[in-house]
């Protein structure tokens, strides 16, 4: 299995797009989505075959079924199989390579929870993370930094097919 560990803010939209939303009050709600990104975000599902995982905040009340819903609405087209736990208590993060199970509390580094969610889940050949925030100490090697300025760009997507299958 192939992952995509998506964030939403600065990856899923961007600085310019949430202004226009809010020039045209719109601001706040599944529209904060940009349409776009999620194009770019189905043409890498596409070449890859890869599933979602979402890390994002906006994880936070939202069942798998309402994140898939939420993201369809904005047209994409794949699936959306987990989301990532909140964080472990600071005394606990030594015990994610061990197989413990995230436990919810506060948040902490994402790279830290995306590690908790691989060591309970086996299959997956491959894995990319897209994120604005560089907090991803635990899985540098497969993160993908976009920038809050600009999203998801197709430089991002392009680099992530090769990753994901294997491409040097």
């Amino acid at each position: 299995m192939k992952v995509i560990f998506l964030d939403f803010d600065g990856v899923l939209n961007h600085r310019g797009y949430l202004l226009s939303l809010r020039d045209r009050d719109r601001v706040g709600g599944d529209d904060d989505i940009n349409p776009d990104a999620v194009a770019k975000l189905n043409r890498l599902i596409q070449f890859t075959g890869a599933q979602v995982v979402v890390s994002s905040s906006w994880r936070h009340g939202r069942d798998i079924e309402s994140l898939q819903e939420l993201l369809e609405s904005r047209g994409f087209a794949g699936k959306v199989i987990s989301k990532t736990p909140m964080w472990l208590e600071p005394e606990e993060i030594d015990q994610i390579d061990k197989g413990y199970r995230a436990k919810f509390g506060d948040s902490g580094e994402r790279g830290h929870e995306i590690r908790a969610w691989l060591a309970n889940n086996s299959g997956v050949e491959s894995f990319i993370v897209f994120d604005d925030n560089g907090d991803m100490a635990t899985v540098h090697d497969r993160f993908i930094q976009t920038d809050f300025d600009s999203g998801l760009q197709d430089h991002h997507v392009d680099k992530a097919i090769k990753m994901l299958n294997g491409d040097k």
